[in-house]
């Protein structure tokens, strides 16, 4: 075998020892709902600040909007609502807000065989707004 060959076995070997040392040491998966996995419970959900409702522009004061923005995402161990992403739209603005506000939401955490555990889950935020 030659110097080169005994070099790349050698760097194969220690990459995959160091790869193997490195993989999380909790359960970090995030688990479908269902199947011995218990939903998320909210246990604070504050409404928006009135500094995060979008501004009216002049010329539609009687405007009034409602619907319902739909987010995914997954609830984590820690009880927070992670790596939302909008799913269904109203407007940009309202999307924001929703975002915003959902980030301050408080959940109890999925669970499976009685551990808390990351689920994945779709939050749907409905908004009716004068």
């Amino acid at each position: 075998m030659s110097l080169l060959q005994l070099g790349v076995c050698v760097a194969i070997v220690v990459a995959a020892l160091s790869a193997a040392d490195s993989k999380p040491k909790g359960d970090d998966r995030i688990y479908k709902i269902g199947s011995g996995v218990t939903p998320p419970k909210a246990i604070l959900t504050p409404p928006p600040d009135a500094q995060t409702l979008p501004e009216k522009k002049p010329g539609h004061k009687n405007k009034h909007t409602k619907g319902v923005v739909v987010l995914s995402g997954y609830v984590g161990k820690d009880g927070k609502f992670h790596d939302a992403k909008v799913v269904r739209s109203l407007s940009p603005a309202l999307d924001s807000m929703a975002l915003k506000t959902v980030a301050q939401w408080q959940f109890y955490p999925c669970m499976r065989k009685s551990v808390p555990v990351n689920c994945a889950t779709a939050l749907e935020i409905s908004l009716d707004l004068y």
